[in-house]
């Protein structure tokens, strides 16, 4: 055994805000460029690592996608120049930017999967969807994205209140 502890593997959410926050910074250099050109540069740069894998993120806690969500409610600001002393929430900002929220964003992407799964692929679909007898009860711990697509999206978590500095 070496002297060495074994570092914990990061969580998917923390993994993807690490990632992010690198790409965010990297925003920061285009503060006083076009909110157009910002906005693409976000959806380029920083929404694509947020959502990648849909799937998985799709499962994710109400805590974990409000985590995610607050990396774009930070980059809404940024695109629209607004500053700490400008009471606009998050709804308004996302409106103006014409984003969505993240959780209906990564709703949208599962059920876009799961449907060209179920036209494509409609064996593999059949099994993802119908598990052996030993999988019947669903495991806490890991909840099915096809269940959770199945549903409505839920009302999408923007912290509607106006922004302070933090």
């Amino acid at each position: 055994m070496s002297g060495h502890a074994q570092a914990a593997v990061p969580s998917q959410p923390t993994y993807i805000m690490r990632r992010q926050r690198s790409a965010h910074s990297r925003l920061y250099r285009f503060k006083h460029m076009h909110p157009d050109t910002k906005r693409k540069l976000y959806l380029a740069y920083v929404r694509s690592v947020l959502i990648y894998p849909a799937i998985p993120l799709h499962t994710l806690s109400p805590s974990s996608i409000s985590k995610l969500q607050s990396v774009q409610n930070k980059a809404t600001r940024l695109i629209t120049n607004a500053e700490w002393h400008d009471f606009n929430t998050s709804a308004q900002l996302h409106r103006q930017t014409k984003l969505a929220p993240i959780n209906t964003l990564l709703h949208e992407h599962a059920k876009r999967i799961w449907t060209n799964i179920e036209h494509m692929h409609p064996q593999l679909y059949l099994h993802l969807t119908f598990p052996q007898e030993t999988r019947q009860i669903p495991h806490r711990a890991f909840p099915s994205s096809k269940q959770k697509y199945s549903a409505p999206p839920q009302h999408p978590n923007t912290h509607d209140t106006p922004h302070r500095r933090t």
